[in-house]
């Protein structure tokens, strides 16, 4: 066991071989920052149980935690801006002070190899289904894109996944919580269907509001040209439409009615002079 100082954090989770960008305000957190930065530069973050605690005590942090590498430190007043690089998984096993920083010690959590047949073919899979995803969402950059398509290593490709694609803090923790690279890649494989469920849905919606768009601005565009060729006749007169819709205003029609009938006109509107059911309508 090593030990290190330990800084709680509320919303976020750190996954090894990921950098963050961490703002430290608490006065114990900003202590064991600084005393990191002196000696051995690595510090342990964990993820509290509630972001409403502000003053963590031992039962309010998750054990499951990561060990980073600080690369840069920047202090002005009472807060402090660290760059850090996950390194790996530790177990939090004792706490060994609290004042005037934490400080625990911590176990090394070992990870099954991730190389056997199943695991291989769960790389290929989620290789398959992000290829998918990127192509409906265009967050990643090419760089980003290539560098997560050539990993073989499912506890890598499960970790750069689940720090990039997975927002809530708890699902983040439940997944640096499962050591076993396959469970995890698996769990990945599952969010990103579930995304991809999500974003087919709302390019669907998205194409019908635009085609209904479509419709309605074709409809008044050919309808302002009809009204131009009119005036170039010397027919600038109102339509039969436009008559009926003044005469429904001027009566004062209890709504459901007046709806009822503006809805008739509109049917009249677009029903040609040719069609026999004008004369019905």
């Amino acid at each position: 066991m090593r030990e290190y100082p330990l800084v709680p954090l509320k919303n976020t989770v750190v996954f090894p071989r990921m950098r963050a960008n961490l703002t430290i305000v608490r006065p114990r957190s900003l202590q064991a920052v600084a005393d990191a930065w002196e000696h051995a530069r690595t510090f342990v973050v964990a993820k509290q149980r509630a972001t409403e605690v502000d003053d963590p005590k031992p039962n309010d942090i998750h054990t499951v935690a990561t060990l980073v590498q600080m690369l840069s430190f920047e202090r002005e007043g009472d807060t402090a801006q660290v760059q850090v690089e996950g390194q790996r998984r530790v177990r939090i096993d004792e706490w060994v002070a609290q004042d005037p920083a934490l400080r625990v010690l911590t176990a090394r959590i070992a990870e099954p190899s991730g190389t056997t047949p199943t695991a291989q073919a769960l790389v290929r899979h989620a290789h398959e289904i992000f290829d998918r995803y990127i192509q409906l969402n265009r967050r990643f950059s090419a760089q980003e894109i290539e560098s997560i398509m050539v990993m073989r290593s499912p506890s890598r490709l499960a970790d750069v996944l689940a720090a990039h694609l997975v927002a809530d803090p708890e699902k983040q923790q439940e997944l640096l919580e499962t050591i076993d690279p396959e469970q995890r890649l698996e769990k990945i494989c599952v969010i990103l269907g579930n995304a991809i469920e999500v974003l087919d849905m709302e390019q669907r919606i998205r194409q019908r509001v635009r085609e209904q768009v479509d419709r309605n601005q074709q409809e008044y565009y050919l309808k302002e040209q009809l009204k131009a060729i009119q005036r170039e006749l010397g027919q600038d007169t109102l339509t039969e439409g436009q008559e009926l819709r003044e005469r429904v205003a001027q009566k004062g029609m209890p709504a459901e009615v007046e709806t009822k009938v503006l809805k008739e006109i509109t049917k009249l509107e677009r029903t040609s002079e040719q069609n026999p059911e004008q004369g019905w309508i």
